[in-house]
């Protein structure tokens, strides 16, 4: 192993970059390792075992990358807008394709949901962020409280 120059470490740093640990078996992440891209999380309502056992190949304006499991996929993706396609690769031919377009905004890490539901077709949709969902949460509730308010008034005329 060589020593550093004189004066400190050489001009490529200490050693390599943080790296995320990798799970053991049995835990969950605790946050996206990317912070900018997009997450597919790849899911069915029903369990199917050939579904099950079938991996997911994920399109990212034509380029197909190399299948994977069933869970959460995140690729990194510079921002702007992509059409994103996820499918089920049975030798030339695809089963079960989905798409969409998406915007990936600088620094941010665009959340897609690939879901076979209980009745219909499979979907590939965008998953609402977290402020997205607290503000139609409280448009909700606003709602609520002002028929409630409206019907309370009509019973006391």
């Amino acid at each position: 192993m060589t020593e550093p120059p004189p004066g400190g470490h050489p001009s490529w740093g200490p050693g390599p970059s943080q790296l995320p640990r990798p799970l053991a078996f049995g835990m969950l992440p605790q946050g996206p390792y990317l912070s900018e891209g997009v997450a597919i999380m790849c899911g069915f309502a029903i369990f199917n075992p050939v579904l099950a056992s079938s991996a997911i190949s994920v399109e990212v304006d034509g380029y197909e990358m190399a299948p994977v499991k069933w869970g959460r996929i995140e690729v990194p993706v510079v921002p702007g807008t992509h059409r994103f396609r996820v499918f089920i690769r049975r030798g030339a031919e695809r089963k079960h394709l989905a798409e969409c377009t998406g915007e990936v905004r600088a620094g941010e890490l665009l959340e897609l949901t690939y879901m076979f539901p209980r009745f219909g077709g499979v979907q590939l949709y965008s998953t609402p962020t977290a402020a997205e969902s607290r503000r139609a949460l409280l448009v909700y509730f606003a709602l609520v409280a002002v028929i409630w308010a409206l019907l309370w008034g009509v019973t006391l005329l």
